[in-house]
């Protein structure tokens, strides 16, 4: 996968290709995330990052894979 060059992208630390780039799942905790937010990133260029083109579908499966990262609400 693209995104386990420089990220973090399992729910369990492990080693990092980059310490410059959030992992998934400090990206899924930020208030600011929602799939939507995930669709705009991703359709978004970013010099840091490859050219991925993604489908829709694609997209909404890494989206789902991020918000299924955050840590649960407290109770």
């Amino acid at each position: 996968m693209w995104c386990a060059s420089c990220r973090q992208i399992g729910p369990l630390p492990g080693n990092l290709a980059s310490d410059a780039v959030p992992s998934f799942r400090a990206v899924a905790n930020r208030p600011s995330t929602t799939a939507l937010s995930i669709r705009i990133f991703l359709r978004t260029p970013h010099p840091a990052m490859p050219d991925l083109m993604l489908t829709d579908e694609q997209i909404d499966n890494i989206g789902s894979y991020v918000l299924g990262l955050r840590d649960p609400a407290p109770k």
